[in-house]
């Protein structure tokens, strides 16, 4: 352990304790520094999202050092270190230590046996982060796995002997693990069922994400506490959330669907219209709803009748879905245009974030300002509209050619009508190039 930590106190100044002066120092103010080096406590201090914060919704870099409960690697190394200066800060660094844990990699077993070997402490994880990587590891460092017919998938051979050392803690329920994520490499797409073992040992899981998942055919236990789910990077199908779904408790208020891109693993899918009808039962409390895909090219998207099924959702406060869904095209009647976002938004809405963007979403953008301005939606703030994920490409149908400078004008006088009736109208990487759709 360094000679001294330097920790910022709550006035700004800075304390200097030594190795000596630490261990003396009052059990609250030890509890005060560690909690600053936990992942867990750091982010409820900021408020920060957890824990896919990157733009592609992913766990992190893959193969790193281990990370029990740590903000950084050397906050990691710093809890560590602390546990092991004498029985009192053993037990006040351990408390924080098994706070979060991120299991990674080759340091995954070396993590199990450091950090969850001890009875005393599993009951103190509050979250849990697995990365399975494409990486074979030697089997003399893995305890056995169970018979898997894909045994040649190092990722998935890796996850199944992650379910075996879990389940073979000396706490088998995890009651106090309210937040799991798991994340693999892009080139998996791993069965949502091998997670169904790890899932009954958190009965009280609030918080449950999963990227890069491919199918699900078992169905898990009852999930009743779970108020967010995000399913990244997924090739689902409507089958696989009638199957995930209905274990899910009264509580959900965040719903993420990111469909996968990868052709190599496309399966049906879910329509925008199908995931809605699917989160009827949760329309009550549902407050946060993001739907994207990978697809770098316009889809046809749901009919009027399909995006009015979004009223349905008397409590939605967010909106994140594709800019496309409301755009002029040939299968909406002029009327239907206008009132693309007026007549689907529910009057909870207070935030809508749309991927990509074409002069023709701007007839729905104008219908919806018309509402705003004669007193409706009063609750919406924000409406946030980038085209940064999206490459240029043609129409499949005739394009008139518009002058860039007349879109932009347009885009200006959109911008100014909102701000007029207090709503934030943010335009983000938009570049308008002639016909061409982004």
């Amino acid at each position: 352990m360094n000679a001294s930590i330097n920790v910022p106190e709550a006035g700004g100044t800075k304390v200097e304790a030594s190795r000596r002066g630490l261990q003396s120092l009052p059990i609250e103010l030890l509890a005060e520094i560690c909690s600053y080096f936990c992942a867990h406590c750091a982010r409820n201090r900021r408020g920060d999202t957890w824990p896919f914060d990157g733009k592609h919704d992913h766990g992190g870099s893959f193969g790193g050092p281990i990370e029990v409960g740590s903000r950084t690697a050397g906050g990691s190394v710093i809890l560590l270190n602390m546990s092991r200066v004498n029985k009192t800060l053993h037990a006040v660094a351990g408390e924080y230590l098994c706070h979060r844990a991120s299991l990674r990699g080759p340091a995954l077993w070396c993590l199990l046996n450091n950090s969850w070997d001890q009875p005393h402490r599993a009951p103190r994880i509050r979250e849990v982060e697995v990365a399975y990587v494409d990486i074979f590891l030697s089997p003399g460092d893995l305890p056995r796995p169970p018979p898997y017919p894909c045994r040649q998938y190092a990722p998935r051979l890796a996850f199944q002997n992650l379910l075996v050392a879990v389940l073979q803690l000396p706490s088998p329920t995890l009651t106090s693990l309210r937040r799991l994520a798991f994340s693999s490499s892009p080139s998996s797409h791993n069965r949502l069922d091998y997670t169904i073992p790890l899932l009954a040992t958190a009965p009280n899981l609030e918080v449950l994400h999963f990227y890069d998942c491919g199918s699900f055919h078992t169905q898990p236990q009852p999930l009743q506490n779970l108020t967010e789910l995000k399913l990244a990077n997924t090739c689902l199908s409507l089958r696989d959330l009638d199957i995930l779904l209905p274990p899910v408790g009264p509580r959900l208020c965040k719903f993420n669907l990111g469909q996968t891109a990868n052709t190599a693993y496309r399966a049906p899918g879910v329509g925008f219209d199908e995931l809605i009808r699917v989160l009827a039962p949760w329309k009550t409390t549902l407050k946060e709803l993001s739907y994207t895909t990978g697809e770098r090219r316009v889809l046809t998207g749901p009919d009027f009748r399909g995006l009015s099924l979004l009223r349905c959702l008397d409590s939605l406060e967010m909106l994140c879905t594709e800019a496309c869904f409301f755009y002029d095209r040939p299968h909406f009647t002029p009327s239907e245009v206008l009132n693309l976002f007026a007549s689907t938004l529910p009057s909870s809405i207070c935030e809508v974030k749309l991927r990509g963007y074409h002069h023709t979403l701007n007839p729905a953008l104008r219908g919806l300002l018309a509402k705003v301005e004669a007193g409706r939606f009063r609750r919406l703030r924000i409406i946030d509209v980038d085209a940064d994920t999206f490459d240029p490409f043609r129409f499949d149908y005739s394009e008139v050619h518009i002058a860039p400078s007349w879109v932009q004008s347009e885009l200006e006088a959109i911008r100014a009508s909102f701000q007029a009736v207090g709503v934030d109208f943010v335009t983000l990487n938009i570049e308008y190039r002639g016909d061409l759709g982004y």
